[in-house]
């Protein structure tokens, strides 16, 4: 592998990667394969002594973000009090018990993914891609045509890549704060290993490489719609900006682009080290806290209906297409406002048709923005937004999301 050229790199990694993560063999992707080794071997036991494990590295690692580390913590005492209870008879926990599978199943699921993702992320093919769509950037997203990298990444990579490349070019004065927010707020989704277990939950698996199309798709589409309204078009900033002159689209050049970043990138298996190591320092905490806040926001919809009368007034949207299940879903959008994580957790555990499961996979994915893990890492950036710019974000990504999706799944279903 040393002495391959950036060439070979390039197309030989990228062809790996478009197979592991797209290409459907016998209705299923490869991870999937993968992760079908696994999953028979677990039981809800084994699920709850996981999260107790990944909890207690998640304390032993201890993130520099306070709030995370005390999350963390709240996690791990959950884990252990859902590992006792079953000794003990707790029943406070019962209803929680099933989120725990969910939790375990994405935490394989996003760890197998995350380390091989370097086939997609490392060896040029963001950057082809993105040189493909820096002419068009300005006229249809309001961005630079430098940002087109940092977007393609962030939706492939993770939110944190779209959060941490958007306060990279504030701070070289490459784009204003309302630019900022358009990356951080329309192109920061969740990972693809997250959108490979979302698909695999809810049993769109077999066409993931459309269900992937249908997100990036309908989360696009809002973005370019919310650059353009307030609270994002409004945002001023006083910082001068250096202007550089948009690229014309060149073939030759995108596909060197790429072939210029595999050359530089180092062997696939330090990548996939890396990458390993990456896994062991992101997941454990964002499981961890994921669980916490499932205790939290699922204790919350079992004795209160405040989540259902959150998500109620958009779930009116969705009585024009005839879409059944609209008061789980309702549930789901308070859940969601909170964190993704335990929103598929609570909606995968029901026995839904088909179109309500697809809006079910997609809005989490689509709406970006929420006030768990997405913001505790936008707040700590400089290119953080005020809580109302992110509520006023939410309503509309939300409503629209639900529009769209509502079209699609008419249609398709």
């Amino acid at each position: 592998m040393k002495n391959l050229s950036g060439r070979t790199r390039f197309f030989l990694f990228s062809i790996i990667g478009i197979i592991l993560f797209f290409i459907p063999i016998n209705g299923k992707i490869t991870i999937e394969y993968i992760t079908g080794f696994i999953f028979p071997l677990l039981n809800q036991r084994i699920n709850i002594f996981l999260l107790l494990g990944i909890g207690i590295l998640s304390i032993i690692q201890k993130p520099d973000n306070k709030f995370i580390f005390g999350m963390n913590i709240l996690g791990l005492i959950c884990a252990a009090i859902l590992y006792i209870s079953p000794i003990f008879k707790f029943e406070f926990f019962n209803f929680v018990l099933g989120a725990s599978t969910t939790l375990a199943r994405a935490a394989i699921t996003v760890s197998i993914t995350t380390i091989f993702v370097p086939f997609l992320l490392n060896y040029g093919l963001i950057e082809t891609v993105g040189s493909f769509t820096k002419p068009v950037m300005r006229k249809i997203f309001k961005l630079p045509g430098q940002s087109a990298v940092v977007c393609a990444s962030s939706t492939l990579g993770s939110s944190l890549v779209g959060i941490l490349g958007a306060e990279h070019l504030y701070n070289t004065n490459r784009i204003t704060k309302s630019e900022s927010a358009i990356i951080t707020t329309g192109f920061s989704t969740l990972s693809v290993g997250f959108m490979v277990f979302i698909s695999t939950v809810y049993g769109f698996s077999n066409n993931f490489g459309l269900f992937f199309l249908s997100i990036l798709l309908v989360t696009w589409l809002i973005t370019i719609i919310t650059a353009r309204i307030p609270p994002i078009s409004i945002l001023k900033d006083d910082k001068q900006i250096i202007i550089e002159s948009e690229p014309k689209f060149s073939p030759k050049e995108a596909l060197n682009a790429g072939i210029e970043v595999a050359t530089k990138a180092p062997i696939i298996l330090i990548s996939l080290k890396q990458s390993f190591e990456r896994m062991l320092k992101v997941i454990p905490s964002m499981i961890t806290s994921a669980l916490f806040l499932s205790v939290v926001v699922l204790f919350i919809n079992n004795h209160t209906d405040l989540l259902y009368y959150i998500g109620l007034p958009f779930v009116q949207i969705l009585r024009l297409f005839n879409i059944g299940g609209l008061d789980i879903i309702a549930r789901t959008i308070g859940i969601s406002l909170v964190d993704t994580m335990p929103a598929v957790a609570y909606s995968s555990t029901f026995d839904l048709p088909m179109a309500t499961k697809y809006i079910l996979a997609v809005f989490p994915i689509s709406t970006i923005v929420y006030f768990g893990a997405y913001y505790i890492c936008l707040s700590v950036t400089n290119v953080k937004l005020k809580l109302s710019t992110i509520f006023f974000t939410w309503l509309i990504r939300i409503s629209l999301s639900l529009l769209f999706l509502g079209i699609i799944a008419s249609i398709v279903f």
